[in-house]
């Protein structure tokens, strides 16, 4: 008697189900429009001392959330906890690369009509184009979101909060994903 090939055993069946599971979540995944697209961008930043310029010696910390929903739209939360030497005064993204410096391009808070930054927790808004700013030495143009988000997708952007101990910046964190 030949013995049975098994085709389908418990093994392949599980992988089978993830792979299948897997392809459903990636395909209905948001996905960039393209090169100077701007619809379904994911990014991401984790603000700490030790990426400040200088670096600054804090147990504070904070996280952004940024999605690009269209080219007129995206939606952001900042939060942030354990500042020392005063509460957040204002934050903001900034084009510069790692360990570098750069100018503000768009606030999160406390500035350019965005909500005063709370002592610890989050805040969250939209950006529009009429959020950023015009920085004549980058070829920036106020309300020119497709050049931030080329900066953002090259990693040459930042967020940072500053407060009265820090004025340059207490917490950092380079801009990633898309």
């Amino acid at each position: 008697m030949m013995p049975r090939i098994r085709i389908f055993s418990p093994s392949i069946s599980v992988a089978l189900a993830i792979a299948v599971l897997l392809a459903l979540i990636v395909g209905a995944a948001p996905t960039s429009a393209g090169e100077g697209g701007e619809a379904g961008g994911l990014f991401g930043a984790a603000l700490v001392g030790a990426e400040e310029t200088p670096p600054v010696s804090t147990g504070a910390a904070g996280e952004l959330q940024l999605t690009i929903v269209d080219a007129n739209t995206w939606l952001y939360t900042l939060s942030y906890r354990g500042f020392e030497g005063g509460d957040p005064l204002f934050a903001h993204i900034h084009i510069g690369p790692a360990g570098g410096a750069g100018p503000v391009v768009i606030p999160l808070c406390g500035a350019g009509g965005k909500p005063t930054c709370p002592s610890a927790g989050s805040v969250s808004g939209t950006i529009t184009p009429a959020a950023v700013a015009t920085l004549p030495d980058l070829a920036v143009t106020a309300g020119d979101h497709t050049l931030v988000l080329a900066e953002m997708r090259a990693g040459n952007t930042y967020a940072n909060a500053h407060n009265p101990q820090n004025p340059g910046g207490h917490i950092r964190g380079q801009i990633s994903g898309g």
